[in-house]
């Protein structure tokens, strides 16, 4: 497992983060690594379904979502006023991002991160996650991921030196709150 999580951290070139940031445990990190063990695997025998790791991957980031965001900003609501779930469909829906971008800047949460490039303002993150949310909701539902699907999902969630930071890497690296430096 371990070879696979080291995999995991240099994909996401965050260094010391990867291993400094409270919210992301070791179980945590054991799921990326079993997410691209699984991904491996798949790869290996020629397969074409890759809704197991979109789900440990997209799992994991939920969780850190949970965990960072929704601690930190007001319930959010539809408009019938019934409360959402704290997906990251509800985190990255255009209809909310103005909620959440008044919470993050008033608690001074997210700290845009400027690449060679590309910066990462909190709503340039919110919609890669709004992208991995119908991905991830087609490994939920229909139980398929194509290959192409998936090198998507990558793009989206690792990033890549050519499009920038992806969903993880922006959220390690952006993330702001008491006690998590």
């Amino acid at each position: 497992l371990a070879e696979f999580t080291t995999w995991v951290r240099e994909e996401l070139d965050v260094g010391e983060q990867f291993e400094r940031f409270p919210l992301l445990t070791q179980s945590l990190r054991d799921t990326l690594g079993l997410g691209r063990f699984l991904w491996q695997q798949i790869d290996a025998i020629r397969a074409t379904n890759y809704a197991g790791p979109t789900l440990l991957f997209t799992g994991v980031l939920e969780e850190l979502v949970r965990q960072s965001i929704y601690e930190h900003c007001p319930p959010l609501t539809d408009s019938a006023g019934r409360g959402l779930p704290k997906t990251l469909g509800t985190v990255g829906h255009p209809r909310n991002r103005a909620v959440l971008i008044g919470a993050m800047e008033a608690g001074q949460h997210w700290e845009p991160i400027l690449g060679a490039t590309i910066q990462l303002s909190f709503d340039a993150w919110a919609e890669l996650t709004w992208r991995i949310s119908r991905i991830r909701n087609q490994a939920a539902h229909e139980a398929h991921v194509s290959p192409g699907e998936f090198r998507n999902l990558q793009q989206l969630y690792f990033g890549s030196k050519r499009t920038g930071f992806g969903a993880l890497n922006g959220l390690l690296l952006a993330w702001r709150a008491p006690g998590l430096g």
